[in-house]
């Protein structure tokens, strides 16, 4: 049979298959809003037959998904794996070859197709037995002896013909592994799944024929001897002879059982020879069990070729010794595939496994791990944890997870900062932020200086201004202003005129100088202002006494001659002379005159009170015809020659008058009186006056007793 035919009918048998198997092309498109620094990379398939394409970072696994987005410059190599009876014909677009692997750096939005063709397999026709004959297929596709082989796509259906000569009869058809088996004695339609001997027996008239089938080996016995099969699988017995076939299994196989002339079973085959008969020995190769373990921390998968093991599901599956198997490692997104050991693997390609016996190979897949960044901004300070550990930024700011980890991060804002929010990762807020890891991922936490009000309260009777630098306070206008945490302030009082900085409170500060405060918290800083004082002093001058007061009161001199007063205040000064004293006036300060001093208080002011004794004369006049003299006590007068003196006012003179001989002191007169001494106060001009009367003398002869007489 034609080639073209073979193939047209395994495309009509396999059609369903393919359908299934392909689905379509599951290509995604690209998304429109993909960043523009990646790009996507889009598999389609085509061919009739099953296979699957996986990307060596993740991302493709076609078949499932079949386009994703890379970072731009990214190596993605792609790798074609092949489904059951499958062959890869080659790449196309950005690919090109018939390599199963295909290696291209992504640049732009790029598309790849993979080709996947069944495979042929050959089928061998063998004739068998003591006897002869031919087998045809349909347009001489097979005609044996003669073109005893051809290819077949794998799902095809073959119809076969036996054809005996005049000498021998068709005893039966043996078909391998490759193809169904075939019960019909003269057609053999048989459906082709892999390399493929069918075997056709002929045998001569009265011929007991053994064939031997299978992948194994053994040998077939015969009692009564004749059949010793490998080197003689055909024997002629009498009719009506009863034969016993024995089968035994060389060391790598097994004997599956009889079929033909009724026999049944792996024990032994007994026979009652006919005419010519055909029996077959089934051996098999020995089945050993292969077994993929996976391990690591990472996720993969393990399929075989030939198939049997798909592993997640199934790994572990049964073949014939001596079968290889290969073995291929596709790993889950988010690992990598880091090995093969056992089986005398290694590496990270196929591993090829030829079973002796019973095996176990490992497949070890890793989980990728990635950066994890914290970055701090902002004017403010905090620190950066996570959970699982790894990250304590200020120190750590940078810690590697595996792929799918799931790390929450807690930020913790310093004394005086707020943690103001994330950006980055797909956190916002300020809560905690969750990352689930699946690359290089960085995260920013924002730190803010808190504000606190700095406020100035001015207190006292008296007025001035505060200011600040860095500037914002200007108090008076604007007394409160926010400042960030850990600013240094320095406040200045100014007193207004008239007033003094009496000091600080609050704040920390103190004293008279500059405040300085450093923000941490809302702080109210006192400045208190007192109005001034200022002294007012009273100097008493002059000869004379008197006294000085004060409205308001505080001064009272004699006693209290200075005062302390207000600025701006007005004190009315009244000076009264002492007894014996006048006020002559006011010297300084303003004042002038006699009579009340006004002063309104801007300083320290200092004046005089002027209060002056003044002099008056004391004259002393003597009367009456009698003589005498008068003196004074203190001194100054001594009259006769001095009668008068100037006197300060309130001085007390005592004046004391002495008569002359003949004369006798009559007495005071003016502020005085008798003829004692004269205590006189002077308190204005005065004149005393001091009476003398002549004593008259006894005239001789006279009687005693007589009057003395008057003298004119």
């Amino acid at each position: 049979m034609p080639s073209s035919l073979l193939r047209a009918l395994a495309i009509a048998v396999s059609s369903a298959l393919i359908l299934a198997a392909c689905g379509g092309d599951n290509s995604q498109p690209p998304d429109a809003g993909d960043p523009p620094n990646e790009a996507i990379l889009t598999v389609t398939r085509s061919g009739p037959a099953s296979g699957t394409v996986s990307s060596s970072s993740g991302g493709i696994a076609c078949g499932t998904t079949c386009s994703a987005s890379f970072p731009v410059g990214s190596r993605v190599s792609l790798t074609a794996v092949l489904g059951l009876a499958t062959g890869f014909t080659g790449w196309g677009g950005a690919c090109s070859g018939t390599a199963r692997t295909c290696t291209i750096t992504v640049t732009a939005d790029v598309t790849v197709t993979a080709a996947f063709e069944y495979e042929k397999y050959p089928v061998t026709i063998e004739l068998s037995g003591s006897g002869t004959g031919a087998v045809r297929a349909p347009l001489d596709a097979i005609r044996c002896p003669g073109l005893c082989a051809t290819e077949v796509l794998y799902g095809s259906r073959l119809s076969l013909s036996a054809e005996p000569s005049a000498t021998s009869e068709f005893v039966g058809w043996t078909v391998s592994s490759g193809g169904t088996a075939c019960t019909d004695i003269g057609q053999c339609d048989t459906t082709i799944t892999g390399p493929t001997v069918i075997t056709a027996t002929f045998a001569s008239f009265n011929t007991l024929e053994v064939i031997r089938t299978g992948t194994g080996t053994g040998t077939v016995a015969s009692a009564p001897a004749g059949i010793d099969c490998g080197a003689d699988c055909s024997e002629q017995y009498p009719p009506e002879a009863t034969v016993t076939l024995t089968a035994t299994p060389a060391a790598d196989s097994i004997f599956v059982g009889w079929s033909g002339s009724g026999c049944t079973g792996t024990g032994t085959c007994t026979i009652e020879f006919t005419g010519a008969t055909l029996v077959s020995a089934e051996f098999r190769l020995r089945p050993v069990d292969l077994t993929v373990t996976r391990d690591g921390t990472g996720a993969g998968t393990v399929t075989s070729s030939p198939a049997g093991i798909d592993c997640g599901a199934t790994c572990t599956a049964t073949y014939d010794i001596g079968t290889a198997v290969t073995l291929t490692a596709a790993a889950a997104v988010g690992s990598t595939f880091a090995g093969w050991s056992g089986g005398g693997c290694s590496g990270t390609g196929t591993c090829t496994v030829t079973l002796a016996a019973a095996t176990a190979v490992t497949a070890t897949f890793t989980l990728n791990s990635y950066a994890l960044s914290v970055t701090r901004s902002g004017a403010g300070s905090g620190t950066v944890t996570s959970s699982p550990g790894g990250i304590n930024c200020g120190v750590t700011c940078s810690s590697t997870y595996s792929h799918g980890a799931m790390v929450t991060l807690t930020a913790a804002a310093a004394v005086g900062s707020t943690f103001a929010g994330w950006s980055g990762g797909g956190c916002s807020g300020t809560g905690t932020c969750t990352v689930t890891v699946t690359a290089a991922t960085a995260v920013t936490a924002t730190f803010t200086l808190d504000s606190y009000a700095l406020s100035v309260i001015k207190a006292g009777a008296g007025d001035g201004t505060v200011t600040s630098s860095p500037a914002g306070i200007a108090c008076g206008a604007d007394c409160s202003e926010p400042y960030t945490y850990g600013t240094a302030v320095t406040l200045t009082a100014t007193p207004a005129t008239g007033a003094t900085f009496a000091g600080w409170t609050g704040g920390g500060c103190s004293g008279t100088g500059t405040c300085t405060v450093t923000v941490a918290a809302a702080t109210d800083v006192t400045a208190t202002f007192t109005v001034s004082q200022y002294t007012l002093s009273v100097i008493k001058m002059g000869s004379g006494g008197g006294g000085v007061s004060s409205l308001p009161g505080g001064i009272n001199c004699g006693g209290t001659c200075s005062a302390s007063f207000a600025h701006g205040a007005v004190v009315q000064l009244t000076a009264t002379p002492a007894m014996y004293s006048i006020f002559n006036g006011w010297n300084g300060g303003g004042c002038t005159g006699t009579g009340l001093c006004t002063i309104t208080m801007t300083g320290d002011v200092t004046l005089g009170a002027s209060f002056q004794r003044p002099t008056y004369t004391l004259t002393v006049a003597k009367a009456g015809i009698g003589n005498g003299t008068v003196t004074s006590s203190p001194s100054g007068i001594n009259c006769g020659a001095t009668c008068s003196q100037a006197v300060l006012s309130g001085s007390t003179v005592t004046l004391t008058a002495t008569p002359v001989a003949g004369s006798t002191f009559v007495g005071w007169s003016g502020g005085c009186s008798g003829t004692g001494p004269c205590a006189v106060t002077v308190a204005a001009d005065l004149t005393v006056t001091a009476t003398f009367f002549k004593v008259a003398l006894p005239i001789l002869g006279a009687r005693t007793g007589s009057p003395p007489r008057r003298q004119e």
